[in-house]
Parts: C-alpha cells; structure tokens; sequence
C-alpha cells in the first residue's frame, strides 16, 4: 500500500520509538487517574521509579518532536461494519491546529487521549494507536499482518496513525459522520490535564 503522499524521508524520533512507547505509554500507570477501560488491559504494570521519572515536568521528552522533518498530521485509517474484517482500508489525514501556535507534533501531544482518558490505546506496531481501548484486543488480533502494512506505509506522512473500526467517511463531514464524531471526542480529551484552556482542532486535509 504505498503512502498517499510519497513521502519517504521523514525518520522517526528513536527515543520515542524505542523508550516513550514500550516503556511507557503501554503500561499501566499507578498514578495517574487512567480509565477503566485502560486499567483491566493486559499491559503490564510500570515501575513506580520509572513511572515518576517519566512524568516530571522538566523531563526533556515534552519537548521532543515525533519526527524529523516535523509534521502536524496525524493518519486515520477505517475498517468498515460491526466488527473489524480485513477490507481495504479508508486513508483520511488530519491536520492538528494548535493554540500554543506551535505547529508541529510532539510526544507529549500523544500522550493526555492514552494516558488520562483511555480513549487511544498503543498498539503493538510503535506509532499506531487504536480508538477506544475496549477494540485494541480485535485489533491486535485480527490485523496483524494488514495493521503493519498500514503503519509502515502512512507513517512516512504522519506523526502517528489511528486505527478506528468505524467506516463512515463522507464528502462532507457533518456532525452523523463517524470520524466527525471520534475527532470531536479527541479534541475534548486531548488536553493537557495542567491547562484546561489547551485544546487542539483537528481538521480534515
């Protein structure tokens, strides 16, 4: 599945690959108020050192962009009908607009929807996230081999790639469109916990 954009160059933040991911966003957290959802997952728990070393607000990996050259994208990609069957999936790219006036992706802006609302878990493949955890399970089961194409091919475009089992895109997003629906949810829960006023909007391409 090639990349919509042709875009190959981009190389991906290591320490986010290979730290923030595994080490830290698919874990469970002993202090922060995750979901239930969240917290009944098969992840394992952190370490309670590890855990308060990662969240200082100094910790240098705020900061961090997600790539190189930076991006402002993230990638949506839908499976259509009730449950998640391995169909071609539907590719929309989304623009997030942010108040700060900063207008790349960093890692701290993946990490508010995981961690404290639950409503995007990680998967196994470093840089897909699944809408609402209660699918994460279908999805790692179902999609192996179709997810890993996925995020190898749109991750080149984007900052990281949503998967949704929701297939519902229309020429005009109205407020019955699905992925209208799950944008409006992440705007309201990708927020920084520390500053009510920060909320991004995440717009179609």
């Amino acid at each position: 599945m090639p990349s919509p954009l042709g875009s190959n160059k981009r190389i991906r933040n290591p320490f986010f690959d290979e730290h923030i991911w595994p080490k830290f966003l698919r874990k469970r957290h002993r202090t922060l108020g995750q979901s239930p959802t969240y917290r009944a997952t098969s992840l394992p728990l952190i370490d309670y050192n590890k855990e308060t070393a990662y969240l200082r607000p100094e910790a240098s990996w705020r900061r961090m962009l997600t790539q190189q050259p930076p991006t402002n994208y993230i990638g949506v990609i839908e499976y259509s009908g009730s449950g998640i069957h391995s169909v071609t999936p539907v590719y929309t790219r989304v623009k997030v607009l942010k108040p700060n006036n900063d207008d790349y992706l960093r890692i701290t802006d993946v990490v508010p929807p995981v961690l404290n609302y639950g409503r995007l878990m990680p998967g196994e493949d470093k840089g897909a996230l699944c809408f609402e955890a209660r699918y994460s399970g279908l999805l790692e089961r179902q999609l192996q081999d179709e997810r890993a194409v996925d995020v190898s091919a749109y991750l080149g475009d984007v900052g990281f790639v949503i998967f949704t089992r929701y297939l519902s895109l229309s020429s005009v997003p109205d407020w019955k469109d699905g992925l209208a629906r799950m944008l409006f949810l992440l705007e309201r829960v990708w927020s920084d916990p520390d500053n009510d006023w920060w909320r991004p909007v995440l717009q179609y391409d």
